[in-house]
């Protein structure tokens, strides 16, 4: 067994005797891999192929295991138990690997792909009746142009996650693919089952519940040596700084620092950080014109996101610092807050009857109307939710104009014809651009501690009730995790209130910057215009108005 390094996609070194099986991929020509050579994508025959007579088929050798992401504890007998566990069918037993990220067992006759429910890495497969690739980066699998998809490029306009590769597979959340020569089929192996609870546990027993087990999801933490919090100064990412101090981590707090007084939260960062007693870095960002944008990014996916430029700036920072493990209060809002909340809510949940006036009484001094309150005692009327502010308001106008696109050409009529979409979970831009362009450059893991399983358990065991706490006309969100940190983390984090500025910059660049986006866009040698999908014209008449420009961000 040939074990590979844990980190960059499927980097390892492989043994002379496993030559003549694996090609190393660059850009669209293949040549053989040579000892010592990073491994990008990993290629393996089902049937003999007479144009490549040094490959073996099928595969004959030792077993080889590669994995990509962050897996803090992968000791030779856990290998040795993930190998057993597959070849002999027992694949549930794959969730119980420490960490989150994807990986690949490679055995005579049979390939095996993984990926954690949580994980940022994804694997990309493409099968052919003679042979199988693949890789953490779907660049190395694509041939040309003609393996996008011009109906998801639409999509993507529109600002909408969606995969644009024909022909490519992605490894869903949470599943196994159990590739043979003869078929492949996908097994979910990984599931959250909620935690059995007493009924009608207080809502200071929930926070303490849930604090010992973000404790004891930040514990693996502490042997890695300096760790970096990407520090926002929300109770979601001041939750795990205060978390990994107390269990007696080396943190060192990394800080979005904006120009824009309406903009920063330094203020909450270094409140924080000065009661932890921990340094803080707060790097300054760019939200202007000049760099905000650059037409020389260099992406395996387009990336729908207004802060790339920060994370990017980020990383640099870190590298520089030589943190090579960052940390992140990504999954809060899955755990602690509300999908969705009303009056149903609040009834059907677990908890005492006391406590359930105490919650309907709150309601009403909130600015929620009282036809809004009587309304959500029915599940399909909630005040907080995807479809609440439109019902509030009266309007029901169609979800497809909420993200216009009026710069592209009509096909059948239609802006955006209908695909079928990528099955949740299984794939996200936003993962799979950060972690290959912004990240792994810069030789840097990302881990989230709140995607731990037992804080899933306990998420999903968590009553909706627990998810906001209507008090005395305020809304509080998270109460549990509030609660939960209350000593650790200062009064003002534990009671500010969210603002929505993170749009902002890239709104503003869109309505200054209309040259920059004209000469991006709208020449002839832009790929858009070249294949159709990018009306120029349109694209004029909707950059030389700013109506038309805050109509398409909707």
């Amino acid at each position: 067994m040939t074990l590979a390094t844990q980190y960059v996609g499927f980097d390892g070194h492989l043994q002379r005797d496993q030559l003549s099986l694996f090609q190393y991929r660059h850009a669209v020509r293949s040549t053989t891999f040579r000892q010592g050579t990073s491994l990008r994508t990993v290629v393996q025959w089902l049937r003999h192929a007479e144009d490549f007579p040094l490959c073996a088929s099928p595969y004959t050798q030792q077993d080889l295991v590669l994995f990509a992401g962050f897996f803090p504890d992968l000791s030779s007998s856990r290998i040795a138990s993930l190998i057993s566990h597959l070849k002999q069918g027992r694949y549930h037993e794959v969730a119980h690997l420490p960490g989150e990220g994807v990986g690949c067992l490679l055995s005579p006759g049979r390939l095996f792909l993984f990926k954690s429910l949580t994980s940022n890495e994804n694997i990309f497969y493409r099968v052919t009746p003679q042979i199988v690739r693949w890789s953490t980066n779907p660049l190395d699998l694509v041939d040309g142009v003609q393996d996008l998809d011009e109906g998801a490029i639409r999509h993507c306009c529109r600002g909408e996650n969606v995969f644009l590769y024909r022909d490519l597979h992605v490894v869903p959340a949470g599943q196994l693919v159990v590739i043979e020569q003869e078929r492949v089929h996908t097994l979910p192996f990984d599931h959250v089952t909620p935690f059995s609870c007493p009924a009608r546990m207080s809502l200071d027993a929930w926070a303490q519940w849930s604090r010992q087990l973000l404790l004891q999801a930040v514990q693996p933490l502490v042997s890695v040596g300096r760790i970096g919090i990407l520090l926002s100064g929300g109770i979601d990412s001041s939750a795990i700084a205060a978390a990994l101090t107390l269990a007696g981590a080396n943190v060192t707090a990394y800080h979005f620092s904006f120009a824009d007084p309406d903009a920063s939260e330094e203020r909450f960062a270094r409140a924080l950080c000065q009661r932890l007693g921990i340094p803080l870095v707060a790097v300054p960002v760019n939200t202007g014109d000049q760099d905000y944008l650059s037409a020389s990014w260099d992406m395996p996916h387009p990336y729908s996101h207004p802060g790339y430029i920060w994370m990017l700036q980020v990383a640099k920072q870190l590298h520089q610092d030589g943190i090579t493990l960052l940390a992140t209060g990504r999954g809060g809002d899955t755990l602690f807050a509300p999908a969705t909340y009303g009056l149903s809510a609040v009834l059907r949940s677990p908890i005492s009857l006391r406590e359930k006036g105490r919650m309907l009484l709150g309601a009403l001094t909130t600015d929620w109307s009282t036809t809004a309150l009587l309304r959500s005692l029915h599940p399909a009327f909630p005040v907080v939710g995807k479809t609440s502010m439109r019902l509030e308001q009266g309007q029901q106008e169609d979800q497809r104009r909420l993200r216009r696109a009026d710069f592209l050409t009509s096909v059948d009529g239609e802006e955006v014809p209908a695909i079928t979409p990528v099955e949740a979970g299984a794939f996200s831009p936003q993962d799979t651009v950060l972690e290959l362009s912004v990240w792994q450059p810069h030789g840097i893991r990302v881990c989230h501690p709140f995607h731990h399983k037992a804080l899933l358990r306990f998420g999903a065991a968590l009553p909706d009730a627990y998810r906001l706490l209507p008090r005395m006309g305020v809304k509080i969100v998270k109460p549990v995790l509030k609660w939960a940190w209350r000593h650790d983390v200062p009064s003002e984090i534990i009671t500010r209130q969210w603002g929505s500025w993170l749009d902002a910059p890239a709104q503003s660049f869109c309505l200054t910057s209309p040259d920059r986006l004209l000469a991006w866009l709208a020449t002839p040698e832009s790929s858009l215009i070249r294949r159709g999908i990018l009306d120029r014209g349109k694209l004029l008449s909707v950059l030389s108005d700013p109506r038309s420009i805050r109509s398409s961000l909707l």
